[in-house]
């Protein structure tokens, strides 16, 4: 696979930026990657680098989103099904309050969530016809990718 077209990759890389560390080069991440069963990529990460060395990555397109995605994880199943771009492109709207194909009552409960930092879910249809859901738990600390066969 090629490296830019990896969800697990992509995510690895923005998870290492986001805690100031070095992201593992794409054939040392795959390498480690087998026969890692948990979703949570972050302990692929090599040691982390000096506090001046801490980047900020930004895949969102506006500056100040409603609410922080946290950390972002996806299932195995997620990361095989959905095409990388659509993850990302997914993600920013997410981000942003665009809920996608989710209906009246849940919108309505992601508003209310905004206010209480509760849980927000959003529904996608990948290119590809995939259903997905991302779901950033109560607190917003943790983003999730996932299909709706693994909630």
């Amino acid at each position: 696979m090629i490296p830019t077209l990896d969800a697990l990759y992509s995510i690895h890389l923005y998870q290492a930026a986001r805690r100031g560390r070095s992201p593992l080069p794409y054939a040392g991440f795959r390498s480690r990657l087998q026969g890692h069963t948990d979703t949570d990529l972050t302990q692929l990460f090599e040691a982390p680098l000096p506090p001046a060395w801490k980047v900020e990555v930004q895949i969102l397109s506006t500056p100040n989103p409603p609410f922080a995605l946290g950390e972002l994880l996806i299932t195995p199943a997620a990361a095989e099904a959905i095409p990388h771009a659509d993850v990302l492109r997914a993600l920013d709207r997410h981000a942003q309050g665009d809920w996608g194909l989710l209906d009246p009552h849940d919108r309505h409960e992601n508003e209310r969530a905004l206010a209480s930092r509760g849980r927000v879910m959003s529904v996608y249809r990948a290119q590809n016809g995939c259903r997905f859901w991302i779901i950033t738990d109560p607190g917003w600390e943790v983003t999730t990718v996932l299909l709706p066969q693994d909630y």
